[in-house]
């Protein structure tokens, strides 16, 4: 009935609940940081004016759970390479909630829900699928307590845990193994050594030592000219990607250069004869 009060507490004494009156069956409440401020379970009734001495006629009382918002540790492990399969976390803090408590994993702008496998009140395992480990940079790990007063899960500071950092790594830099054509000399060549991992673009490949004669390396790999010199080369190619701080890598190549084909050269031109 109008005039109608929520009340929070007990087993004898209720606080009072700020109460508005929506109709015989419907009341919200704005209950107070300090009435929840402890864990555990306390009463929910509501109350009737009545000619009683506290007032209220009140209903008989029904279990309301507080529950510490959870908090994380440790993740284990804290990193990954970009691309790897699908990886087993274990999370270390507190007041986890079995069936309540979930992940919050966001990457770049990518937030999934992942439902631990396993979960006591100070560790659960979760397992972070292969797509949010697609990109390299870092991924923010929260986790939230989805039940009745949160069902969608949504990160409130107060119901949810501090972010964790957990870094994906660029895949190690590489100049991919290559079996350069043979060239000829005096003949246009060209070749294209290429890298893998680390973080494109690569910034330049450069000849670190060695030489093909009438060859030179452009910065975005090609290695081209009119080779000179008949013989077998060795050259060792460096690349460096754009991560910070940059990443180089090496690999040694080796190129056979033919001599030039053999050629007849054509007759001269004989005079004329008199008879």
């Amino acid at each position: 009935i109008p005039g109608a009060r929520i009340g929070i507490g007990g087993p004898e004494v209720y606080s009072p609940v700020t109460t508005t009156f929506f109709g015989s069956s419907s009341l919200t409440g704005s209950v107070t940081r300090d009435q929840i401020a402890t864990p555990g379970s306390v009463n929910i009734v509501v109350g009737n004016p009545a000619a009683t001495a506290s007032g209220y006629l009140f209903s008989d009382p029904r279990p309301f759970n507080i529950r510490r918002a959870p908090t994380v540790r440790t993740l284990n492990p804290a990193r990954a390479v970009v691309g790897s399969a699908d990886l087993a976390v274990t999370l270390t803090g507190a007041d986890f909630v079995s069936g309540v408590t979930r992940v919050l994993w966001q990457s770049g702008t990518v937030t999934e829900t992942i439902i631990p496998a396993q979960t006591s009140t100070t560790q659960m395992s979760v397992t972070v699928p292969r797509r949010l480990l697609a990109a390299v940079g870092r991924a923010v790990v929260r986790v939230v307590n989805f039940d009745s007063a949160n069902s969608s899960g949504v990160p409130y500071s107060d119901s949810c845990s501090p972010p964790q950092s957990f870094t994906i790594d660029p895949a190690a830099l590489m100049v991919v193994d290559l079996q350069l054509p043979p060239g000829r000399v005096g003949v246009d060549y060209s070749a294209t050594i290429t890298a893998s991992g680390g973080v494109p673009p690569y910034s330049s490949f450069s000849v670190l030592t060695g030489s093909v004669p009438g060859l030179s390396l452009a910065i975005g790999g090609v290695l081209s000219g009119r080779p000179t010199q008949a013989g077998v080369f060795s050259l060792r190619v460096q690349v460096t990607d754009s991560s910070t701080p940059r990443q180089t890598a090496q690999r040694d190549f080796s190129l056979r250069v033919d001599a030039a084909a053999l050629q007849i050269a054509a007759p001269p031109t004989l005079p004329d004869a008199t008879l």
